[in-house]
């Protein structure tokens, strides 16, 4: 199976936001001060990308069941940047 830094890599690298350079992945500024709505960002994926997104400068909504992971979230990244929607 697949890293998940690699899975991540991949799934940035299908959205057309990721380009090659010294041999690692780089975010592009594609995403700054843009808005992006992520659901299931409490856990796996969705936490990896609305991770990604803000360290990428956009303004993320994080939208997920388990209110208490969405809280470590927003602790981990930043309120500035993240707000948490428990759906």
């Amino acid at each position: 199976m697949a890293s998940r830094t690699a899975l991540i890599g991949n799934v940035y690298s299908q959205l057309g936001r990721v380009s090659e350079g010294g041999g690692k992945l780089r975010a592009m500024d594609r995403s700054r001060d843009r808005v992006a709505i992520v659901t299931g960002a409490s856990r796996g994926i969705g936490w990896e990308i609305a991770r990604l997104l803000v360290a990428d400068g956009a303004f993320v909504v994080a939208a997920a069941r388990d209110e208490k992971r969405l809280h470590a979230l927003v602790d981990k990244v930043g309120a500035e940047r993240c707000v948490p929607v428990v759906a």
